[in-house]
């Protein structure tokens, strides 16, 4: 219960710019969840994983280590 998950929002020099977050009540075992999390700030290029959370306490996930980078979709684009 209780599932967040942020990211830090770098521009194109890597400066953060902000951080955006998503949650949910409740996520079972073995299930996708579909987060999205607003990004307001134009100089947005690059998402940095900043920390996932369950009941309040920080998990690294196994497949995205703190500081790893991607490149959000473009608004309206296909994730």
């Amino acid at each position: 219960t209780d599932v967040s998950v942020a990211f830090n929002m770098l521009d194109a020099d890597g400066q953060n710019v902000g951080t955006v977050s998503d949650q949910t009540a409740t996520l079972s075992p073995g299930v996708r969840w579909m987060f999205k999390a607003l990004v307001l700030d134009n100089a947005a290029v690059k998402a940095e994983f900043l920390e996932f959370k369950i009941a309040g306490n920080p998990v690294t996930p196994p497949s995205l280590a703190p500081g790893t980078t991607t490149t959000p979709p473009a608004p309206g684009g296909t994730p």
